[in-house]
């Protein structure tokens, strides 16, 4: 009797390289062509239908804990959009987990200097603008711990991965030649 043995994978999702398993024999080209495309739906499913129907359901309940349950929960959102497009690349699973972390950097500071300006300037809820001063630093605080986790995430998969052999050089023919 042959006893066949299934291997366990470390992780959901994930093939032996750090890819995600959906992705494994896709071409390089419509890999990154998808790029955009998965953090688009990684971004919708998570903060819209994951977080977003919770916080809808704790705001019935109380404004302020949806407020800063939001806050504090908003790095999960960034963390599976860097986790995500590092395991949807190619090649350079790192670096491009890097690269959008940056890219998410550039719109958090902006969208959080537009909510301070929008904070600072509207009194439609001056009775909770120090909430919202604190829900905006505690959400500062999550999406920048959420990116660096990313990053983390992609990282430790890579180095859990296993390494490609590196191609042996060709030999040169220099002690055959006359002189």
């Amino acid at each position: 009797m042959i006893n066949k043995t299934k291997t366990k994978q470390n992780r959901l999702g994930y093939d032996e390289n750090g890819g995600l398993i959906l992705m494994k024999n896709w071409s390089p080209i419509l890999r990154w062509i998808s790029l955009l495309p998965a953090l688009l739906i990684t971004f919708i499913m998570v903060k819209f239908l994951f977080l977003g129907t919770v916080l809808a359901m704790l705001e019935k309940e109380s404004f302020l804990l949806s407020l800063y349950v939001g806050a504090i929960t908003s790095g999960l959102v960034y963390m599976a959009m860097v986790d995500v497009a590092g395991s949807v690349a190619p090649k350079g699973r790192v670096l491009t987990s890097i690269v959008t972390a940056v890219v998410l950097m550039i719109f958090i500071i902006s969208f959080t200097l537009l909510a301070l300006y929008a904070i600072l300037n509207v009194d439609d809820y001056i009775e909770y603008k120090t909430h919202l001063m604190i829900a905006l630093g505690l959400s500062i605080i999550s999406n920048i711990l959420g990116v660096l986790l990313g990053i983390s995430n992609t990282k430790d998969r890579q180095k859990n991965a296993p390494q490609i052999p590196s191609q042996v050089p060709p030999q040169t023919i220099s002690n055959n030649i006359v002189s």
